[in-house]
């Protein structure tokens, strides 16, 4: 009992005196509601709590999880970006201005941010190079500090920005390819259905709508012309100009749109499906390296099998680059040839740091700068 109540007076200390530096940036509103969660804290009682433990643990939980949300509430008013983790790393460089001690915590807490820099890519489908190169710059940074390797707080905070400025871009541009790509395999269909669906709910200007709709019977005219003698077909068609006509004089008479996206996209989904497609082209082949990191992950390789898999990989490499016809002081291209060369470098240390299953991330990385740099190189060779 005397141990368990010395560990929850440690906890307690280490937990009001986070509060306490938290405090030093946070603004007047944190502050205050900070102030409930110091006074519970003030009031524990160690040692009777570690002798009713049943009826405190969901209590001291429920701290916790309080003194989590105000470290994320602080951290996002801090800045540079909306996302505390990313906020945590300028903070920790920030720190070891007056600290350089506290290195080995500041690579830690690093990550420890990693971690949930990638929760929150998971959960909110963020994903594209912009997040990858944003990810694999955190992890070597917080590698970096373990290697007592500090950067200024400047360039990490500049970095931070231009980074996460980069990532917000790709995702709205995904996003919207995302949004394009369904429910059709027209992109010019899926452009108006989202049209639609936009001046039903968001706008009252339908000009965008019956300019476009020409194009869109033209389409419909062009499949019939084609498709026309399946009966299936004709009668989807013959149901889409009604609708279509319906929908003309709506807009003309000025009426509402509301309901018209449950009425004119399911034509188009239902014509689209009738639309005979080429065939997909096969994926290309797997690499060999990727193979390698594939069976290694599903436990078909053990951890000295895939590390000389590696080793001789890294060899065919070496003797590859000997008996290129690319040199580097002479090619057009060095800059791109050197940059090739160095994200297979990178590639393969990460796989080589890699010592047993279940790292899926680090795999995936390595593969994929390994493949880019490969791809790089093969095309400069083919300049």
């Amino acid at each position: 009992m005397d141990r368990l109540a010395e560990e929850m007076e440690l906890w307690r200390t280490q937990f009001q005196n986070s509060l306490q530096q938290w405090r030093a940036g946070a603004s007047a509103e944190w502050d205050e509601s900070a102030q409930t969660l110091r006074h519970d804290l003030q009031e524990l009682r160690p040692l009777a709590m570690a002798k009713a433990w049943d009826n405190w643990r969901d209590h001291l939980s429920n701290l916790n999880q309080d003194g989590h949300l105000l470290r994320e509430e602080c951290l996002q008013q801090l800045g540079p970006t909306s996302l505390a983790c990313l906020n945590s790393v300028c903070l920790q460089v920030e720190r070891l201005a007056t600290a350089p001690d506290q290195i080995g915590m500041a690579g830690t807490t690093l990550f420890s941010e990693l971690r949930l820099l990638e929760r929150w890519a998971e959960e909110n489908g963020v994903f594209g190079e912009c997040y990858q190169e944003l990810r694999l710059w955190v992890e070597n940074l917080a590698l970096g500090l373990l290697s007592r390797l500090v950067p200024s707080a400047a360039s990490t905070r500049a970095r931070v920005v231009e980074l996460w400025s980069k990532v917000v871009e790709e995702h709205e541009r995904l996003h919207a390819q995302q949004a394009l790509s369904t429910p059709t395999l027209s992109s010019r269909w899926n452009s108006w259905i989202l049209l639609l669906e936009l001046c039903e709910h968001e706008t009252q200007d339908y000009g965008p709508i019956a300019d476009s709709l020409d194009a869109l019977d033209a389409d419909v005219d062009e499949i019939f012309e084609r498709l026309g003698e399946q009966s299936e077909v004709a009668e989807v068609v013959a149901e889409y100009r009604d609708t279509s006509e319906a929908l003309r004089e709506a807009l003309a008479q000025g009426k509402k749109l509301k309901g018209w996206s449950q009425i004119m996209p399911p034509l188009l989904v239902e014509l689209d499906r009738l639309v005979p497609r080429e065939p997909e082209e096969q994926q290309a082949p797997v690499s060999r390296v990727r193979s390698l990191c594939q069976r290694f992950e599903s436990g078909a390789l053990s951890v000295e099998a895939f590390q000389k898999g590696l080793t001789e990989f890294s060899a065919s490499l070496q003797e590859s680059r000997r008996s290129s016809r690319i040199q580097t002081a002479q090619h057009p291209s060095e800059v791109a040839f050197v940059e090739a060369l160095g994200k297979l470098q990178s590639g393969l240390e990460i796989l080589l740091s890699v010592d047993r299953a279940g790292q899926a991330s680090r795999l995936e990385m390595g593969c994929t700068l390994i493949e880019d740099g490969l791809g790089q190189i093969q095309r400069l060779e083919a300049g």
